[in-house]
């Protein structure tokens, strides 16, 4: 290599180029082929137009220098100049600002992270990074790159990401005046148990949060599940180590038993998810009703009869398009998912002619349905729809607050009753059994009916009774507090300014203003009196606002509104706060099952915990 070219790979540009041939030059960034002419200022500049993030203020483009002629000697500087190359001749200088890393150092870091947040987003596991079609992949990408050990990952990378990030949310922890929790016990294939514990609260600027707080791993201390004391002492730890003991309004979980015991004994509040006992409502319905179960595996049978035939598929697919349908193949029912029950009866309904067709070319008219078998799965299909469109729009929203609960059960059961009376069905009337069941008397718990009251979308139109609203009213004036204002005081009577007077009292003290005193205090004080209180006033002003579309977000409205209702907004933080399901947790679990998988069984817990923790709180 010429001294030249030794020379100019001395700018800081030759980080992040390579050079193709005599005269090109290939950014590492982009892949872009520039020209370089044997100087640097088409990479100074590309890399500044083009990549100012990662480059940043490690190189920099100085202005044109004036050369010095005979008649004046160049100006002296205190500063270090750089030494002069070939690149000078091109009246471009470049100056390497003073960093305490090096530009080399810089972008190693950057893109060790980028292979750390890479593994954690998408839960690969640290061995990555030794697979051979990885490291090929890395080196075409950038040959200068070194990748990180695994060692150096696990026991580096990991840990100083999982602490900053734990100390950012700690930080928005610390300012939420409300926090509600989440938790879920799950067992994954390989027979591991985790306990999951999420925070849910709304920040200042009126954004609901969420954050996994920390995965447990349970199966090392029980065969079966965990207890509920030892529940109670982990949620109690964690509780205390993000200092949220005092704000927790409310824990939302499963029916497990021993959750619901741990949360007794800590004195929580406790929530029923809305998923879950949806799901088990639906459940019941369909394993009580002995009719449904039978079509319902009549329809399971046809289903596996065409997944195991590859003629009969073909066959129906034909008839499909030969009528104009697209292709679309029968859906089967999972055990334990009501909502795949849904979905296969539906499909076999609007496929049920060429279904039959099939059938009958495959000489398998003893499998088709009577005509009877298909009314009920009609019936079946139009009284499961309301509750799969629930389940989809719990699945669907960003996040549902407890405040939709009230008003979409009594929506359920006021379908399901009409419904009723039009049809006469069994499955129907089983179904309203299990509503009245799983969710009794939901207008007697005040966290149901303060949140939905404060909820513009629903206010008091979600409620039957007037009293309820009239309860719920005063239960909020109560939890609104404001100072006592001052007695107001009459001004004293002035001191008589006669020194040498030798009267004890003035005329004013001897009673000649007393009758004109009493009626000025006595109608200030009744004035005072009727002047309603500031709480009251508040709660009428949020009353007479008129509720928002169903669509729209609550937290948008506060947002709008808090500083017209300062007494109010406080208990809105604090109930809109509380999420209808522990869906957030259930999201997590196939994940922590993968996390836990053989790939990854040799880290202990803490290592799962970081993981997961990363994978939900980090924004990639």
């Amino acid at each position: 290599m010429s001294s030249g070219s030794t020379t100019m790979r001395k700018s800081p540009a030759w980080n992040f180029m390579v050079k193709q041939g005599e005269d090109m030059v290939q950014c590492l960034l982009c892949n872009v082929v520039l020209k370089h002419s044997k100087n640097t200022s088409n990479m100074l500049g590309h890399l500044k137009s083009k990549h100012p993030f990662e480059v940043g203020d490690t190189v920099q483009i100085a202005p044109k220098k004036r050369k010095a002629t005979s008649r004046e000697e160049p100006k002296k500087s205190s500063a270090i100049q750089p030494r002069l190359t070939e690149t000078s001749k091109t009246e471009i200088d470049v100056q390497v600002k003073h960093e305490p890393r090096s530009p080399e150092t810089s972008r190693k870091e950057l893109l060790d992270r980028d292979v750390l947040l890479f593994i954690v987003q998408d839960l690969q596991p640290f061995s990555v990074v030794e697979d051979k079609g990885f490291r090929r992949l890395v080196r075409d990408l950038d040959p200068n790159y070194q990748l990180p050990s695994r060692r150096e990952i696990v026991r580096t990378l990991l840990p100083e990401v999982f602490d900053e990030t734990k100390s950012e949310i700690f930080h928005e922890l610390s300012d939420a005046s409300a926090v509600a929790l989440t938790t879920e016990v799950w067992s994954s294939r390989h027979m591991q148990s985790f306990l999951i514990i999420t925070a849910h609260f709304i920040n200042q600027e009126w954004e609901f949060k969420q954050y996994v707080l920390e995965t447990l791993t349970l199966s090392s201390r029980f065969s079966v599940s965990p207890t509920a004391e030892y529940i109670a002492e982990e949620l109690s730890r964690v509780m205390e180590e993000w200092e949220i003991r005092d704000k927790v309004t409310a824990v939302v979980t499963d029916n497990d038993a021993n959750v619901l015991a741990a949360i007794r004994r800590l004195e929580l509040q406790h929530i029923s998810c809305l998923a879950h006992t949806l799901n088990l409502v639906v459940e019941g319905a369909i394993n009580t009703v002995t009719n449904i179960g039978d079509v319902r595996k009549r329809v399971n049978d046809i289903v596996s009869y065409f997944h195991s035939s590859a003629k009969s598929t073909g066959m129906l697919e034909d008839l499909q398009l030969q009528n104009g349908k697209p292709r679309r193949r029968l859906i089967q029912d999972v055990e334990n998912r009501w909502n795949s029950t849904f979905f296969m009866l539906q499909r076999y309904l609007e496929e049920r002619e060429f279904v039959t067709m099939s059938l009958g070319f495959a000489d398998q008219q003893d499998m088709c349905l009577t005509e009877e078998e298909n009314e009920l799965v009609k019936m079946t299909v139009k009284a499961l729809e309301p509750f799969e469109t629930a389940t989809r729009e719990l699945s669907e929203e960003k996040f549902t607050t407890l405040s939709k609960v009230l008003p979409l059960i009594c929506s359920l059961q006021n379908y399901c009753s009409q419904l009723q009376v039009a049809e006469n069905s069994l499955l129907l009337s089983e179904l309203l059994d299990q509503l009245l069941h799983h969710f009794p008397s939901l207008e007697d718990n005040c966290l149901f009916t303060m949140s939905t009251f404060l909820d513009p979308r629903f206010k008091r139109f979600a409620f039957q009774s007037e009293q309820v609203t009239a309860d719920i009213e005063s239960q909020l004036l109560e939890r609104m507090h404001v100072p006592e204002p001052a007695e107001p005081s009459l001004p004293e009577p002035e001191s008589p300014t006669n020194s040498d007077s030798d009267c004890e009292e003035s005329p004013a003290d001897c009673g000649l203003w007393e009758a004109f005193d009493n009626k000025i205090a006595s109608q200030f004080q009744a004035a005072e009196q009727s002047r309603p209180r500031p709480q009251v006033v508040e709660l009428k002003r949020f009353n007479d606002e008129p509720p928002v579309r169903r669509s729209s977000n609550p937290l948008a409205w506060w947002k709008e509104n808090a500083a017209m209702l300062p007494l109010l907004s406080p208990s809105a933080k604090q109930l809109l706060c509380i999420p209808a399901t522990s869906v957030p947790p259930e999201i997590l679990f196939s994940q922590a099952g993968e996390v836990a998988s053989h790939r990854r069984s040799y880290f202990g817990e803490e290592r799962v915990n970081e993981v997961l923790f990363l994978n939900k709180n980090v924004e990639f």
